[in-house]
């Protein structure tokens, strides 16, 4: 009995089991999130490159953090300025116009 082997498949194959491999190392070495990211910039670079600044940015969260926190503490940080940069200002104006005595401040108007 002969088997037929066709050789294009069996090198499909081959790189196809190395790839596996590849990734499960990179599994083990960086972690699942990391995988994710890897996977994703992939996919990005093939189907929509013009997306590839906003992966970066993922990926740099994600380095810097070890997770995906940094969604939540960019969300958290978000909301805490639109509070404190209009107070800051105010302060800075009535320092500004206590410490100059040329002109009255905002609310002395």
């Amino acid at each position: 009995m002969m088997i037929f082997i066709d050789i294009k498949r069996l090198v499909q194959l081959f790189f196809i089991f190395i790839g596996a491999i590849a990734i499960y190392v990179f599994y083990k070495t960086f972690g699942l999130s990391m995988v994710f990211i890897i996977v994703l910039g992939l996919a990005v670079l093939k189907f929509a490159p013009a997306f590839l600044p906003v992966v970066l940015l993922l990926y740099l969260g994600l380095h810097f953090t070890g997770g995906f926190s940094f969604i939540a503490d960019g969300i958290v940080t978000v909301l805490w300025s639109i509070i404190l940069i209009p107070m800051g200002i105010a302060t800075i104006e009535m320092s500004k116009s206590y410490f100059s005595k040329k002109e009255k401040p905002w609310y002395d108007k």
